[in-house]
């Protein structure tokens, strides 16, 4: 049955099915009207000449065409209600599925299809097509041969129907096996959700053209399947007009042996339309009608065990919005809802230097404009204000320093004192409202973000990471890069050890590793991600906030002097002091003023005096 491809569905609405059913033979057996109607007034009132009958029969007709209008609004608003109970019974459920690291969204996201499919009208037909028997009976009895041929016509479109649908299926596996890709809701999500990892990683521009090398390859393969599906659909649209105007001259044979009346002939006709139109119906979308059957089963199996069915006692639930009830002084209705509510492996060895599985088209070449050597690159805020939109006050004022090549800058302060602000400007995700930055001479809000991207690295507090494997990850997703760049940025923030433990290594998926890595050595992996390849400028914003002493060790003994003597400009912007232990000056951010800036021994010392006094009015 039919019912049975959707278990999540069914098995949630169990008490609702039968009802339904039932409606739906109502609504069937209503649409023997037009037949019944051509047969009397070709066979009764034309050979009569009689008016009365006539119109008796035509209020008869209006009066049967409007109850099943009444009885199709009805089973419309009741499965737009069920889909809400389907929601309701089927939501803790995958909620609590998408809480599991591996489901991510996806279960909320089936759950959505699911509740669409129930209130479409595919649901409509799926209830209407078990009924398709009952007009090949009524063909049965106006004669046995075009009883055999809406046999014959209905086996041909379910056998089509069957064999297109497995194909469908292993196409659609074949292409989910083949495609690694980014699609464009995922790209779509990645924007919403990842735009300023986007902006502080510079890797916009390559997610672009993975994105439109992917895509490609998907759009081929979806417009295969659309020219398949449409192609299906005509042929089958065709047959059924085909077998209707056969079952009309089958009709007509018939007459003219005089086996069967005119108006029989032309009620075969409308009775093999009428009970094939479901079929042609499923067929006709058979996409919506794969997409829920896999929804279905993903659903079933992240989520399916903790689902409830209707017909089982309702949890307590907290306090929810009223759902929208039916309108209007319907008691038939009302009744009616009412009834149908209650009731992994090792990674192989491999001899390739690269780290990424794919390559795409080379990047742009270098503005060679933007670019001068590394040697003669300075960073300078000069006169740095910033009022927020709408504001009068500024929150980041008289900011003023600048930083040679290898130099490192420790931005001390409190809580809200504008670090992360400075450092959003530093890496031009802010203008100044007045003042400037300058990157190796030039304002930096001029520079090209695309170009901008791989010359500044930058570590957020709260650091996100798009799609892809570990070294892409580290490599901010650059299609060319090397092993070696990629371990070594690992290497120097101790987290090589880890990833190599991982599945599959550097190859490991990073949600996965999302799922596995403590909150510390997700900082590091975005840590790697901000020196690779040792940028021109990196900006680290609470570098200390999850490293344990070690690590704050090995950041003040290993990292920092490695970018210096790679010439790359550093600036840490922090609260703790134990983090400006090896950088080169030290500015001081009280309430967004620039309070001081100088050499680190000078400023700490003065950062201890400040201490020592604070700490002999405490004693006193």
């Amino acid at each position: 049955m039919l019912f049975h491809a959707f278990p999540s569905v069914f098995d949630t609405l169990r008490g609702s099915v039968r009802p339904l059913l039932w409606l739906s033979f109502v609504m069937n057996a209503l649409l023997l009207t037009g037949p019944l109607y051509m047969l009397l007034v070709y066979d009764r009132v034309l050979s009569s000449q009689s008016a009365p009958t006539l119109i008796a029969l035509t209020a008869l007709m209006a009066v049967c065409y409007g109850v099943y209008g009444y009885l199709d609004s009805a089973r419309a608003r009741i499965l737009t209600r069920l889909s809400l109970l389907f929601e309701e019974r089927a939501g803790g459920a995958a909620f609590s599925a998408s809480l599991q690291p591996e489901q991510s969204s996806g279960a909320l996201d089936d759950m959505t299809t699911l509740k669409k499919f129930i209130a479409s009208p595919v649901m409509g037909a799926l209830f209407d097509a078990p009924w398709a028997p009952l007009f090949v009976a009524a063909l049965f009895l106006l004669h046995w041969t075009m009883g055999l041929l809406a046999i014959a016509a209905l086996a041909i479109l379910t056998l089509a129907k069957i064999v297109h649908d497995r194909m469908a299926m292993a196409r659609r596996r074949a292409d989910q096996g083949a495609a690694a890709a980014l699609s464009t809701p995922m790209v779509a999500e990645m924007m919403r959700r990842d735009a300023a990892t986007l902006q502080e990683t510079g890797a916009g521009d390559r997610i672009l053209r993975k994105w439109r090398a992917d895509g490609a390859e998907a759009a081929m393969r979806e417009a295969a399947a659309s020219d398949g599906a449409a192609q299906f659909s005509s042929a089958t649209k065709a047959l059924r007009l085909f077998l209707q105007s056969a079952m009309l001259g089958l009709g007509a044979m018939l007459v003219l042996m005089g086996e069967l009346s005119a108006g029989a002939m032309i009620a075969g006709s409308i009775l093999m339309g009428r009970g094939l139109a479901p079929i042609e119906q499923l067929i006709a979308q058979y996409r919506l009608l794969l997409d829920a059957r896999t929804a279905d089963q993903r659903f079933t199996s992240a989520a399916g065990a903790a689902m409830q069915p209707l017909t089982s006692a309702a949890p307590a639930l907290a306090p929810r919005a009223p759902r929208p009830s039916i309108s209007g002084p319907s008691p038939l209705l009302r009744r009616l809802t009412h009834r149908l509510a209650g009731g992994a492996s090792d990674q192989p060895a491999s001899t390739s230097t690269s780290l990424i599985p794919w390559r795409r088209a080379a990047a742009p070449a270098a503005d060679a404009e933007a670019w001068i050597d590394r040697a003669s690159f300075s960073f300078e805020a000069k006169g740095v204000f910033f009022v927020p939109q709408g504001g009068r006050k500024p929150i980041l004022s008289k900011v003023s320093f600048e930083l040679a090549p290898g130099q490192s800058l420790g931005v001390y302060g409190e809580a809200a004192s504008g670090k992360s602000l400075l450092g959003r400007m530093a890496i031009g995700g802010l203008r100044p409202s007045l003042g400037a930055v300058f990157f190796g001479g030039r304002e930096i809000a001029e520079i090209a973000p695309a170009l901008m991207g791989d010359r500044i690295g930058y570590l957020s507090q709260s650091p996100s990471f798009l799609p892809g494997n570990i070294a892409e990850t580290i490599s901010r997703h650059h299609h060319d890069q090397r092993q070696g760049d990629v371990i070594g940025a690992a290497e120097l923030v101790g987290l090589h050890e880890v990833i190599e433990a991982l599945p599959g290594g550097y190859q490991c998926d990073i949600r996965e590793a999302e799922a596995t890595l403590s909150a510390g050595q997700r900082h590091r992996l975005a840590m790697a991600r901000a020196v690779f390849e040792f940028p021109d400028l990196i900006v680290f914003d609470e570098p200390g906030a999850t490293l344990s002493d070690d690590g704050v060790r090995r950041f003040n003994t290993e990292v920092l002097p490695r970018l210096r003597d790679a010439g790359s400009i550093v600036i840490v912007l922090t609260h703790s002091q134990r983090m400006l232990q090896a950088v080169d000056k030290i500015l001081l951010l009280d309430k967004g003023e620039q309070r001081a800036f100088g050499a680190r021994e000078a400023i700490l010392a003065r950062l201890r005096k400040a201490s020592g006094e604070t700490d002999a009015l405490e004693a006193e």
